[in-house]
């Protein structure tokens, strides 16, 4: 198995404390929180520092969200290629859903339990084990208007999904199946996996989607976690 370091959290907002209930339950799973009430140096802190993973709670004073978010996705950014999860009054769940795959990776509601902020925040911060490694995929998608195939090239990998380099888009929570090809041999890795995000080309220079696995045969994940182990190459 491929050893990791504990993850780095931020948790941030106007009404975060280090009572928040969260916190336990993220403790417990295994992260290492830090809790920063929004202050207007915490903009300056996702550039200076690198975290894992970003948990945002809103309602942030004035245009705080678009400054955070103009910060944490900068180009010379230390949480440029950090998961981003927002914590949103209900009402406002649809403006925000429209940032996804445009610098925000999660969104639920401020009501969200413990558990979906932990389910979601396992989800996303699996970016900072990613390698830069690009192998060829095929993608068998099954959507209402029928069955498609697609041959794209994974443009970095990790244990816990893929960025797929390729003109397709499909929606928010597609399943497909795929085979990816192992690097030097005729093997294929077999499994299920689900769009997470699209890409922001403007930012990130690439057209294509983010996908986790949802799953793999177990013999193929021990050969993902040996091309990993091989390649060692951190997207940072």
């Amino acid at each position: 198995m491929i050893e990791r370091e504990t993850a780095n959290i931020l948790l941030t907002g106007a009404s975060v404390t280090e009572d928040d209930e969260i916190l336990s339950v993220l403790t417990a799973g295994g992260f290492a929180i830090r809790v920063e009430p929004w202050t207007p140096e915490v903009p300056e802190l996702v550039e200076s520092q690198t975290f894992d993973a970003i948990i945002v709670r809103l309602p942030l004073p004035g245009v705080g969200l678009g400054v955070l978010l103009s910060s944490i996705r900068a180009r010379a950014a230390r949480c440029r290629q950090s998961g981003l999860v927002i914590l949103t009054p209900e009402d406002d769940i649809g403006a925000i859903e429209r940032l996804v795959g445009r610098g925000v990776n999660r969104v639920l509601p401020n009501s969200a339990t413990p558990a979906e902020v932990f389910e979601a925040l396992e989800a996303v911060q699996g970016v900072a084990h990613r390698v830069s490694i690009r192998l060829p995929v095929q993608l068998e998608v099954t959507l209402p208007a029928g069955d498609s195939q697609a041959f794209c090239q994974t443009e970095n990998l990790s244990e816990s999904g893929m960025l797929i380099r390729g003109f397709q888009h499909y929606p928010l929570g597609t399943r497909f199946s795929f085979q990816l090809q192992v690097p030097g041999t005729d093997r294929c890795l077999k499994g299920v996996a689900e769009v997470a995000r699209t890409t922001d080309v403007g930012r990130e220079d690439l057209e294509g989607f983010g996908a986790r696995f949802v799953e793999v045969e177990s013999s193929d994940r021990l050969i993902l976690e040996h091309i990993l182990m091989e390649k060692r190459d951190p997207v940072n």
